[in-house]
C-alpha cells in the first residue's frame, strides 16, 4: 500500500485492530464459559451484584450507542458513494421546448477516450454538481510503467476541453485519482 492514500491505510488498520479486539474478546469469553481460565469460575456472576446502575451510566451508555453506531452507518455510506453528485442539467429552453441532460453521463465518451491512451488499463469518469459549478471526477487505472505526466498532460490539454465544449462550458474543473494496477493496457497489433 502506498503512502498517496494514507486514509484507505488508517481505515484499514483501524478496522483490523477492532477485529483482532473482537476476536480476542470473544475468544477469552468462550475459554472462560469452558472454565480454561485461571481465578474465574464458569459458574460466578458475571458482575456482582443485582443492583441495576445509576441512571446517568444507563443513559451514557444509550447515547454511546446510538452515536458508535451513527457513526458506523456513516461510514458504510460513504464507503457506497464514489464521485461526486450528478444532476440533471438544463441546456437550453425556449418556447419550442426544452434540452435537459443528466449530468453523469455526459463523462462516458471522455472516460472511452481516456481509456484508448497509452498505458492506460481502465478509466471511470463521472461529470457531477450543478451547472454552474461543475467537477468532473476521474479514476484511471495505469500499467505501472505508464507516463503519468503524460496522461494527466493528454487528459487537461486535448481530452478535457473537448468535453468543457461539447457541455458548452467556460471552466469545468478535474479531479484525477491514478490507481497504478499490474494488468497490462491492451495492444493493438
Amino acid at each position: 500500500m502506498s503512502g498517496l492514500n494514507r486514509p484507505a491505510g488508517l481505515n484499514r488498520t483501524l478496522l483490523g485492530l477492532l477485529g483482532v479486539l473482537v476476536i480476542a474478546g470473544g475468544a477469552f469469553l468462550v475459554l472462560a464459559n469452558r472454565g480454561l481460565v485461571p481465578r474465574i469460575s464458569a459458574t460466578a456472576p458475571i458482575a456482582p451484584g443485582v443492583e441495576l446502575p445509576p441512571q446517568w451510566v444507563l443513559i451514557a451508555a444509550a447515547v454511546a450507542a446510538v452515536t458508535i453506531g451513527l457513526m458506523a452507518l456513516r461510514w458504510i455510506v460513504a464507503q457506497l458513494v464514489s464521485g461526486p453528485r450528478t444532476y440533471q442539467w438544463r441546456l437550453h429552453e425556449d418556447r419550442t421546448g426544452r434540452t435537459d441532460i443528466v449530468a453523469g453521463s455526459t463523462a462516458e465518451p471522455f472516460a472511452q477516450e481516456v481509456e484508448a491512451l497509452p498505458g492506460v488499463t481502465k478509466a471511470k469518469a463521472t461529470v457531477g454538481g450543478r451547472r454552474t459549478k461543475p467537477l468532473v471526477s476521474a479514476v484511471v487505472e495505469t500499467e505501472p510503467q505508464a507516463d503519468l505526466v503524460e496522461i494527466r498532460r493528454r487528459m487537461t490539454a486535448d481530452l478535457l476541453p473537448r468535453l468543457r465544449s461539447a457541455l458548452d462550458l467556460d471552466e469545468l474543473p478535474m479531479a484525477i485519482e491514478f490507481r497504478v494496477t499490474g494488468r497490462t493496457a491492451p495492444r493493438v497489433s
